[in-house]
C-alpha cells in the first residue's frame, strides 16, 4: 500500500487555504463583537486584506491541481488568475502608510 503524496500535497493547499479563510472569518466575528460593530462592516473591511486572496488562490491552485479532466482544471486556474489580479490590483490601489 502507498501513499499517493500528490493527492496528499494538492489537498492540502484547498485545506490550508480554506483553514486561512475561516480565521479571517473568526477574527471578524472577535472584531465586531468586541468592537460593538455589525460582522457586515467588519467584514466589508476585510475585503482589502490581501491573506483573503492568498487563501482563496491556495483553494483555487489545490483545486485545480487535484482534478482531472482538462477543463475543470482550465476553469479553476482561469479563477486563480482572477483571484490574483484582484488582490494584487487592490494591494497596489491600496494607500501606502506614511514613515514619519
Amino acid at each position: 500500500m502507498s501513499i499517493d503524496w500528490w493527492n496528499v500535497f494538492t489537498h492540502s493547499l484547498w485545506i490550508v487555504g480554506l483553514a486561512v479563510l475561516l480565521s479571517k472569518w473568526s477574527y471578524a466575528d472577535w472584531r465586531a463583537s468586541a468592537g460593538d460593530q455589525r460582522l457586515r462592516r467588519v467584514l466589508h473591511g476585510l475585503l482589502c486584506d490581501p491573506i483573503l486572496y492568498f487563501g482563496l488562490a491556495l483553494i483555487c491552485l489545490g483545486a485545480g491541481l487535484g482534478v482531472v479532466s482538462w477543463w475543470q482544471r482550465l476553469l479553476w486556474f482561469l479563477l486563480l488568475a482572477a483571484v490574483a489580479a484582484a488582490g494584487s490590483w487592490l494591494a497596489l490601489a491600496r494607500p501606502k502608510a506614511r514613515s514619519s
